[in-house]
């Protein structure tokens, strides 16, 4: 880890061999830890990005967060124009990157996603799924094969029981 643009977190999603899938939001969970504890390590306002690795030099999102070095989740909405597909049968892996300034001998950042721990209950059956206002919102996907006429028919879900969640955590450091 350096002071500059750092790759923090890769991801992959994979989609059935049935359908596309499309991602409206992800949320990773930062974990900042300061070697002498005088918060200098900070993650710098407006650059926590996500890149779809097919293109990995345009950002997927318009950053929004601020400067921080204040551990916890960073929410990625992804406007419908953005929405990165991953076609039926097919993986593809997103990269978040951030920009840090201060970092110190022994410094470090850990970084994860956290599964949702409910079901949606705010549910969207069309529009945009990053207007999720549900308190379970940290990860929402759509495999796209919403029947918007249908009263039951739900476009976004979250990722309250995907199987094979990863609960490991990516470190960065400064040795």
């Amino acid at each position: 880890m350096t002071n500059g643009t750092a790759t923090i977190f890769k991801f992959s999603v994979a989609a059935d061999a049935n359908e596309d899938i499309s991602l409206a939001r992800v949320t990773p969970y930062v974990t900042f830890s300061d070697s002498d504890g005088g918060n200098e390590l900070l993650m710098t306002a407006n650059t926590l990005l996500v890149y779809d690795m097919a293109a990995p030099s345009t950002a997927l999102n318009t950053a929004s967060n601020s400067q921080s070095s204040t551990t916890g989740a960073f929410t990625f909405n992804l406007t419908s124009s953005s929405y990165p597909t991953v076609g039926k049968g097919q993986t593809k892996t997103f990269e978040i990157r951030a920009d840090f300034t201060g970092v110190e001998q022994n410094d470090s950042i850990s970084v994860k996603f956290v599964q949702d721990s409910a079901a949606l209950t705010d549910t969207v059956r069309t529009g945009d799924g990053a207007t999720v206002s549900d308190t379970n919102n940290n990860f929402i996907w759509s495999d796209n094969s919403a029947d918007t006429d249908a009263f039951t028919s739900t476009q976004w879900m979250n990722s309250f029981l995907l199987p094979n969640w990863d609960t490991r955590s990516l470190t960065l450091s400064k040795s």
